[in-house]
């Protein structure tokens, strides 16, 4: 899904906020403005207050108006068959929300839709499990993972024969689906340490597999890196991209790489994500939060080359203050890629956004 115009009534009058398909950038925000559109841009897919309105096209082609007026009924209409769909998009409360109809409630919302710089910040620090992953070589994590699954495959079918009867239930083996991010290890959200070897009570083949695994991954489940393996992929391939960026771009200066390759991972690793974030694999917007201020002028722009080259899979709308940001924009508007608004008057308090 994707947002094409947000309209806000303020008290100087309604304006509109039109989108890019695959990156906006809105520069000269600061921090209390960024923050008010944000919530406002979420609000408009969520449960949004009266006086702020949306188009989106969500990801089979449908173009919806969201209108909220203020005293009167909201609703959500199909502009192309010019039907009231409302009640296919209210919540439990009664309320319209987009998000809340594929399983993303208020806190989930803002977690996921959003991106500062701290979220950045502790990817540098190796908290985040795609980032790792991705700094692996990629040939010995799967095979890695490929030992893993044939010898608990073998070890359960050799407990099954030996088990007794046929039909008499085998060993439970971890499904990838079922480990969920809340069945947290000391890395927090991705998921349990118990593997599919230790499930098998014990063989030497998968033992060997695990402790092979373990040697590649560390404390990640094989489970979790395979329900995650479009994620860490992605970024792997762009991390990879930082070493011949100098020749895809004139602009780009010498990269550090380790320090860029720990922010790509999350970056990409978010927009992947962002993907199929609904319960029926619904893409949102990602809003990104000045993510890049204060980062060195050898991490910056290859940030910038590749949030340029990934954006519109999902939508990404980036609210940033840094001059670098705008000047960037600035040069890449013109191939038509993305948008640039720069407001020209203060975001007044009561409508959220005046661009």
């Amino acid at each position: 899904m994707r947002l094409e115009r947000v309209v806000m009534d303020g008290e100087e009058g309604p304006f509109s906020l039109a989108l890019h398909p695959r990156l906006t950038v809105i520069a000269g925000l600061g921090e209390a403005e960024r923050e008010r559109l944000c919530g406002e841009l979420i609000g408009a897919l969520g449960v949004g207050r009266p006086g702020v309105h949306a188009e989106v096209v969500d990801d089979h082609g449908r173009h919806l108006g969201v209108f909220r007026p203020e005293g009167a009924r909201h609703r959500v209409v199909d502009l192309d068959e010019g039907v009231d769909v409302s009640d296919r998009y209210r919540g439990a409360t009664g309320d319209l929300d987009l998000l809340a109809v594929e399983g993303i409630d208020a806190p989930r919302a803002q977690q996921a839709l959003r991106l500062a710089r701290g979220d950045l910040a502790r990817a540098s620090t190796g908290e985040d499990p795609v980032c790792r992953l991705a700094e692996v070589g990629q040939s010995d994590l799967w095979a890695a993972a490929a030992a893993v699954q044939v010898a608990v495959q073998v070890a359960a079918e050799g407990s099954a024969a030996s088990s007794g009867p046929a039909g008499s239930a085998g060993p439970e083996v971890t499904n990838a689906a079922e480990d969920r991010p809340e069945r947290r290890s000391r890395y927090g959200w991705f998921g349990s340490r118990r593997s599919r070897a230790e499930a098998t009570g014990g063989d030497d083949g998968a033992r060997a597999a695990e402790r092979r695994w373990a040697g590649v991954a560390g404390e990640v489940s094989v489970d979790w890196a395979l329900a995650h393996r479009e994620v860490i992929t992605a970024a792997a391939r762009l991390c990879q991209d930082l070493h011949s960026l100098d020749t895809m771009s004139a602009t780009a200066p010498a990269v550090d790489t380790k320090a860029t390759s720990d922010l790509v991972s999350t970056l990409v690793g978010r927009m992947v994500l962002s993907r199929a974030l609904g319960a029926s694999r619904e893409s949102f917007p990602l809003l990104l939060d000045d993510p890049f201020v204060g980062l060195g002028a050898t991490v910056k722009p290859p940030l910038l080359e590749l949030l340029g080259r990934t954006a519109g899979n999902p939508q990404a709308v980036l609210l940033t203050g840094d001059e670098d940001v705008a000047s960037w924009a600035r040069l890449e508007v013109l191939t038509g890629e993305l948008s640039l608004l720069e407001p020209t008057l203060p975001l007044p308090v009561s409508a959220g956004a005046r661009v």
